[in-house]
């Protein structure tokens, strides 16, 4: 079966990065004893569906910067 899936172009994707910069900087501050410094050691440490437990919390942040580089 082949699906086709419609994503419109906006800047939902580039905000929802930054927030999540926002969110691993938070975490790597608040618990500096599990020396979490990306994206790799949050699902290390909060599991593989950390951003779908965090997300309304990441969607309430204020983005850090629009232009993060991945």
């Amino acid at each position: 079966m082949a699906t086709c899936k419609f994503a419109e172009l906006n800047k939902y994707p580039n905000e929802w990065r930054a927030k999540v910069c926002t969110f691993v900087r938070q975490m790597a501050v608040a618990y500096p004893h599990r020396r979490i410094r990306d994206m790799d050691d949050i699902a290390f440490h909060f599991g593989k569906r950390w951003a779908y437990h965090w997300r309304d919390y990441i969607l309430g942040l204020p983005p850090a910067d629009l232009r993060v580089p991945f």
